[in-house]
């Protein structure tokens, strides 16, 4: 059998993408992890998880008292960029929270549930003021309509007396969205005003913010 090999090369290229081209709008896991050491911002898959960035348990003190998903500001809340941007949608599901069964830090994320730390709807619904926002909660996800740099989340309330150690998590489908630092993502809010956001950027990028600012980490 003869190969034409410009033909056959060319081929190979086009089906063979490096790993790190593939889309995250395909779906993937976002977490926000703490135990009595560390704050850790994770992505993944569900099973497998890489760490994106930890911080010392020291510098977010206290008790987180709301986890949010969706489209967020760089301070985690309901403001918008001045330009909008692109229209786009994204989605939200499998929201979660999780007890530690155990005191000890897993480097490999094995956790068990106790108690349900979130309930399974969230407590309200927040969207920026642009008329062709839209958001909605129905079959335990959250659709999202928002322009790029538009605000779009879900919030759910937590009890800071039954949290000590605590895995929050949810599926993003990022889909068409265009947004960079208002990428779809979840947050962590504490009551004294400090906050970690980890999100979706466009090309495979993701965003960890706090007060001090964000954080962008490449594929």
């Amino acid at each position: 059998m003869k190969f034409h090999w410009p033909l056959t090369l060319f081929l190979l290229c086009f089906f063979v993408a490096p790993s790190h081209a593939q889309p995250v709008k395909d779906g993937f896991y976002l977490a926000i992890k703490f135990d009595r050491e560390n704050v850790s911002a994770l992505v993944g898959n569900g099973i497998a998880w890489r760490v994106l960035k930890q911080i010392p348990r020291a510098d977010l003190s206290g008790q987180p008292i709301a986890f949010r998903a969706g489209k967020m500001s760089l301070k985690a809340d309901n403001s918008d960029y001045a330009m909008p941007g692109e229209a786009g949608h994204c989605r939200i599901e499998n929201v979660k929270a999780m007890a530690q069964a155990s005191p000890n830090y897993s480097a490999q994320f094995k956790s068990e549930t106790i108690n349900p730390l979130l309930t399974k709807a969230p407590c309200k619904l927040a969207n920026s003021p642009r008329p062709e926002t839209k958001t909605e909660w129905a079959a335990d996800q959250l659709k999202i309509s928002a322009t790029a740099n538009s605000a779009a989340f879900g919030e759910w309330l937590i009890d800071p007396q039954i949290v000590d150690e605590a895995t929050y998590s949810c599926r993003v489908w990022k889909e068409d969205d265009k947004g960079e630092s208002w990428g779809p993502g979840l947050a962590l809010l504490w009551s004294n005003g400090q906050f970690l956001l980890v999100n979706a950027r466009l090309f495979g990028q993701w965003g960890v913010t706090t007060r001090e600012g964000e954080t962008i980490i490449q594929p």
